[in-house]
């Protein structure tokens, strides 16, 4: 594994994950030259269009080149009814992670005051995602209750009281249309503590949806790409050629993956952010009218306007929980990289804790920031997360150790995603190498890090350092508002 030593971090492995749309059993190599083709109008036959989001993150407003927001979400959906057949059914359906790293009126009232306007945009169904499962079973309750929406997770109950969320398919019928099909949902989020995860389908269970489902069946997940298409190649085969499948599941850039090796040919996906919508049209397959003839288009959440109401309401909450959002906080004068910005963060840990060093990781930066001005709100858009931080005496030697022996173990580029390390306070020499070390003179060093990376340790550092950490009493977001008032990210003023 290559190290680079001028920003300290392992170098990632793979791109973050966004989610994409994979329809099952059709065979053949999808043209990744071509653009993405337009629907066609379907006039009076009997149709379905799905309306497809995901990991909203709520995010209220629009975000690079005005794409997304909420208002526009809103005037997109309210467009594609307007142009829908009379015999065409409008689904708008949710991939998950709709909540959770937001807005910063979302990031103060835990989503409970941005939630409902999921209801105002039109949302029907949506499964969950791993940020859904980062709130209490009460709360999360409460949030989807103010959706207004049907959420499905099949194989996740709380540990505790009983699920908001139908953990069972749930058979649609299309009012105008006719049409029938299932949705099903899978999710395998990491790191959830109050939910019980069942990691793939019983014997049992195949069986049983083999026989119970004649019509059609879409399946709406939420997992790593490498996890999803092992679920689908499993799907196809329990389920057989009687039962269609068609599936909206995890998978990296739509621009660049249009297919892969798997017993069933992928769409597209739609992205994150709300800034690009997914088409699904379901019609009847003239051939067998048991199956669904299914035709998708990407589209850009742009250039539709903002619905005024929506609007307003968004105005309403960042007047009463963000007023200083727009506030500009520093100017780049060069993009900022993720790197850059993760070094930066291990250096506020470092420093504001008055300790010897520090380490972050780069999953706690969500996005790196562009050159110019930036607000509040981008900078706490791209370092959302609020962990309490942490701290330890660590022998150099252990220390050492552990890191060099990270440096040269080998990769999981879905359990270490996002686990590339950056240091404040020492250096790591020739990682990866027999001759990997930490030149310093001292025999212990006073170490920060966030909780999550306390967590997680085991498995990124080679050993649990829980048992032999304290807390300080003070959070990342903290530490981070102090450093920017003594310090600027690299190549910020």
């Amino acid at each position: 594994m290559l190290f680079n030593m001028k920003t300290a971090h392992w170098m990632p492995l793979r791109k973050f994950l966004v989610l994409a749309l994979l329809s099952a059993c059709a065979h053949g190599p999808l043209d990744t030259t071509k653009a993405p083709p337009k629907l066609s109008s379907v006039g009076d036959k009997e149709a379905v269009l799905v309306l497809f989001m995901s990991d909203l993150h709520s995010q209220l407003r629009a975000g690079e080149g005005g794409r997304g927001g909420y208002a526009q979400l809103k005037k997109w959906v309210d467009s594609e009814k307007a142009r829908a057949g009379l015999r065409t059914d409008v689904i708008v359906i949710g991939g998950g992670d709709l909540f959770g790293k937001g807005s910063l009126p979302c990031q103060e009232t835990k989503d409970k005051d941005c939630a409902p306007l999921l209801r105002d945009i039109g949302l029907n169904y949506s499964t969950l995602g791993n940020y859904e499962l980062y709130n209490s079973s009460a709360d999360l309750a409460r949030l989807i209750q103010s959706t207004g929406a049907s959420f499905f997770g099949m194989n996740v109950v709380p540990k505790k009281g009983t699920s908001s969320w139908s953990t069972s398919p749930i058979k649609i019928k299309g009012v105008k249309s006719g049409l029938e099909f299932w949705l099903a949902s899978w999710t395998a989020p990491l790191d959830v503590k109050d939910y019980s995860i069942r990691p793939t389908p019983s014997a049992h269970e195949w069986s049983s949806w083999k026989r119970q489902w004649a019509a059609p069946v879409l399946w709406v997940t939420h997992q790593e790409l490498a996890k999803d298409l092992a679920f689908l190649n499993q799907a196809c085969a329990a389920l057989g050629p009687q039962v269609q499948v068609l599936a909206l599941l995890k998978a990296n850039d739509h621009r660049s993956m249009q297919q892969d090796r798997s017993a069933c040919a992928p769409l597209l996906e739609p992205g994150p952010f709300g800034q690009t919508g997914l088409k699904l049209l379901l019609t009847r397959d003239a051939q067998n009218p048991h199956r669904l003839k299914v035709d998708s288009e990407f589209v850009s959440i742009s250039g539709f306007g903002e619905d005024v109401a929506i609007k307003a309401r968004i105005d309403a909450l960042y007047q009463k929980y963000a007023p200083d959002a727009d506030q500009v906080v520093f100017t780049a004068d060069t993009e900022i990289s993720k790197e850059t910005l993760s070094a930066w963060v291990a250096e506020a840990f470092h420093k504001r804790m008055k300790a010897d060093a520090a380490i972050s990781n780069l999953g706690f930066v969500k996005s790196g920031l562009p050159a110019g001005p930036v607000t509040r709100e981008q900078l706490t858009l791209a370092l959302p997360h609020k962990n309490e931080l942490m701290g330890l005496d660590w022998p150099v030697k252990d220390l050492e150790k552990a890191l060099c022996a990270a440096s040269m173990r080998k990769r999981d580029s879905e359990l270490d995603h996002g686990s590339e390390l950056s240091f404040s306070g020492f250096t790591l020499e020739n990682p990866g190498t027999p001759q990997c070390k930490i030149p310093t003179n001292k025999r212990s060093f006073k170490i920060v890090v966030d909780e999550y990376l306390v967590s997680r340790s085991e498995r990124w550092l080679g050993r649990s350092i829980a048992s032999r950490s304290f807390r300080f009493g003070v959070d990342s977001r903290r530490a981070v508002t102090l450093q920017l008032q003594i310090q600027k990210p690299t190549g910020a003023r």
